[in-house]
């Protein structure tokens, strides 16, 4: 990756080689006014190019920024992006697949919070998609944390969106003229409490009357508090079974430790227990309890891009090194050839990330 005072060339074949490498792109392109070219998009995964929820998004941006786009269509291993102005108003976007509304408001939501004006999106497509955070994730991590760093959004789910068939809807609506704040957390504050919740969509037409047995969503959510309770950790629970055009089980369990939060998620399947899906969250979220990291490992990612930006140096612990971060970093310096970012273990196994803009 080498950038130049008039674009950023990108090399979308290097580090983890996923869609992120656009989404943060596009968003620091946008907020820079500065293009970009990515080559070799997606190179190494099995699929590559870009997606119909990756070619979405890059529309979307070029649409809400009055930028324009050469080479933008499904399968296409290149692209150049030139920005012109900062997204603002209202706007709805259809994925029109069950593509991740969370990764599409990832790509669009630093413009808009940076904008003047500010706006809000409403997001159709899959709002609980795995690979991807699912709305929860958002509402419970994503944004308190966020906040943490001086920023702020307003989340709204109108219908959950299951993966194949997709349909759901979110809104977000984005105040204007934001600037993020350093992020300091060496140490991670006390925990406050554990939340759990057990969602399992279907149909409204395949939902049965009780037989009796306790539903899907309340075996997960009762297998998380009990494998959590086992290990010395309290944990309350909630279940919800929304309409979805199609079926869809996932656990999530949040960690709240004062203004922090951090998640952990784990999808079910046809032929899966309830019971396991449940015990895959508690499990995940007990091993980052059991460590001092301060961040969960997504949000640690995510962190990075409008750290990058904030007047002032930051630092975090994340529980590893993973190829997002690693490739998010790179990004960003492509961008900001400035910004320093070191990402360094310490004694305890855990990364020390440090971002001086």
């Amino acid at each position: 990756m080498e950038s130049t005072h008039t674009s950023v060339e990108i090399d979308g074949s290097l580090g983890e080689g996923g869609g992120q490498m656009l989404r943060s792109s596009l968003s620091l392109s946008n907020i820079l006014g500065i293009p970009f070219s990515m080559d070799r998009i997606r190179a190494r995964r099995q699929k590559t190019g870009l997606r119909p929820q990756h070619l979405t998004a890059v529309e979307a941006s070029a649409r809400l920024c009055g930028g324009h786009v050469e080479g933008a269509e499904v399968g296409a291993s290149r692209i150049h992006y030139s920005p012109n102005h900062l997204p603002f108003g209202e706007h709805s976007i259809d994925i029109g697949t069950a593509g991740a509304t969370s990764l599409l408001l990832h790509a669009l939501y630093y413009p808009m919070a940076w904008s003047d004006q500010g706006g809000t999106l409403r997001l159709a497509g899959g709002t609980h998609v795995d690979k991807a955070p699912t709305f929860d994730y958002l509402n419970n991590v994503w944004a308190p944390m966020i906040r943490v760093c001086g920023m702020d959004v307003s989340l709204r789910l109108h219908r959950h969106g299951f993966y194949p068939r997709g349909g759901g809807l979110i809104e977000a609506a984005i105040p204007s003229k934001q600037r993020p704040q350093p992020f300091r957390y060496e140490q991670r504050p006390d925990l406050d409490r554990i939340s759990i919740l057990a969602l399992f969509g279907q149909p409204p037409e395949q939902k049965r009357p009780s037989s009796g047995l306790a539903p899907v969503a309340q075996r997960m959510g009762n297998a998380a508090q009990e494998l959590l309770h086992q290990l010395g950790f309290r944990a309350s629970f909630l279940c919800s079974e929304p309409d979805a055009l199609c079926v869809g089980a996932v656990c999530h369990v949040i960690c709240h430790f004062g203004p922090l939060r951090a998640g952990f998620t784990a999808w079910g399947w046809k032929g899966r227990p309830a019971e396991q899906v449940g015990a895959e969250a508690a499990a995940l979220a007990a091993q980052f309890l059991r460590s001092e990291a301060v961040v969960d490992e997504w949000m640690a990612d995510q962190l990075l891009l409008p750290l990058a930006l904030a007047q002032g140096p930051s630092v975090f612990l994340a529980p590893q090194r993973t190829g997002h971060l690693l490739t998010n970093a790179d990004i960003i310096s492509s961008f900001l050839p400035h910004v320093s970012i070191s990402i360094e273990a310490d004694t305890r196994g855990l990364q020390r990330v440090e971002i001086h803009p």
